[in-house]
């Protein structure tokens, strides 16, 4: 009995993506399971979690939106991330609003991905547009 070689390939490949997913069931599950200690700690540590993550946060972002704003001149992707650099440092720092943390962090979050979603589509949009003028 012969198969014709579509119906192999596709046995084929189905082998090798439950092969892969075994192979990261096999390692990833490990890692996760050596990993719960820290991952309670970052729990109980929000403060100190939030304030790591806006000082590697702010400077990458600055960085990539200033940029892309010295490129397609546009400056709302600018103040986009400021705004969202606000609400950020407000949700990480400021002990009145406590309550509303979690709401400001996830706005703040969504805003600068905004940002640098608007920042790529101006570069784009300046690529193109130099583009179909040569």
């Amino acid at each position: 009995m012969s198969t014709s070689t579509p119906v192999r390939a596709a046995g084929d490949r189905t082998a090798i993506l439950l092969s892969a997913l075994c192979l990261v069931h096999c390692l990833v599950l490990p890692m996760f399971i050596a990993l719960l200690p820290w991952l309670a700690w970052l729990v109980t540590n929000d403060d100190v979690v939030h304030r790591w993550l806006l000082a590697a946060i702010v400077p990458v972002s600055a960085y990539a939106l200033i940029g892309g704003c010295v490129r397609h001149r546009r400056f709302a992707p600018v103040w986009l991330g400021l705004t969202a650099f606000g609400l950020l440092i407000v949700a990480a720092t400021a002990e009145t609003v406590r309550a509303r943390e979690s709401w400001l962090t996830v706005l703040g979050s969504v805003t600068l991905s905004g940002a640098h979603l608007l920042n790529l589509w101006s570069l784009r949009r300046g690529k193109e547009r130099k583009d179909a003028d040569e």
